[in-house]
């Protein structure tokens, strides 16, 4: 089944714009990752043109759905689909409907060296617009994912947030797994603050958050299954700090 998705240029080009590449390897045996960030207005849809340099396989993750002008990640569903341009779009070669999440939602086992396309689009759901992540990995044929660098085990993470502010920590995934984000303390304990789980920006200015949630003193630690790679955590003022928080999160990690 194909489903092809016109877009105009202008748009198509803003998409491209807002995407943050990674340095590729310069073996080629190696998986590389681009990351494609942009805005999704309601009925529409955003897209993203990449090139393998060699034939593979391909990868695609929807790591990060928030609504425009919040911290708190959404669980509205989207559409992401893997192509080839034409014209000014994306002609769908395989799609899925899908929440955001940090498992890869489609994979591609194998694919030719060339242009290549992700597309990011409302498939009806959508009230007002979204800001969207999504993670592409592209792993050569014989090729193998990065060399772990570090094994399971756990991070504390203590410091203040301020209202209005956030603070944020990045997280290592050796192997796929589920990471947990304990809120382990919290002063003054009456406050409520939010903290979630994502992948980091590019310029490692903050945290595309996955998944989100407002807690206080013993909450229950907030999960999620995710893929080998980096992943962060990020607390933040949901808007209802009157004063900066204290709090330690404890993150176990695979």
């Amino acid at each position: 089944m194909r489903r092809s998705t016109l877009v105009a240029f202008a748009a198509a080009l803003a998409a491209a714009c807002g995407s943050t590449p990674t340095e590729p390897s310069s073996s080629t045996s190696i998986a590389t990752a681009e990351l494609f960030v942009g805005r999704l207005p309601a009925a529409g849809s955003r897209f993203y043109a990449f090139s393998p340099n060699t034939a593979g396989s391909v990868s695609l993750m929807l790591a990060s759905l928030t609504p425009e002008g919040r911290r708190a990640a959404s669980t509205d569903i989207v559409g992401l689909a893997f192509g080839i341009p034409r014209g000014t779009g994306c002609s769908h070669d395989r799609f899925v409907e899908t929440r955001a999440g940090l498992t890869a939602q489609l994979l591609v086992a194998q694919t030719t060296a060339g242009v290549h396309c992700v597309d990011v689009y409302d498939v009806g759901r959508l009230a007002g617009s979204m800001n969207f992540a999504v993670r592409i990995v592209m792993t050569p044929v014989a090729g193998t994912p990065p060399e772990a660098t570090t094994s399971a085990g756990s991070d504390s993470f203590s410091t203040s947030v301020p209202a209005l502010g956030s603070a944020t920590r990045t997280i290592p995934a050796s192997q796929a797994g589920t990471i947990t984000v304990h809120l382990t303390s919290l002063s003054p304990t009456d406050a409520v603050i939010g903290f979630g789980l994502g992948i980091p920006r590019a310029d490692g200015g903050g945290c595309y958050l996955s998944t989100s949630t407002d807690a206080t003193t013993g909450a229950a630690p907030l999960a999620s299954r995710v893929d080998p790679g980096t992943y962060c955590v990020q607390v933040y003022d949901s808007g209802l700090l009157k004063s900066p928080a204290t709090f330690t999160l404890t993150t176990l990690y695979p």
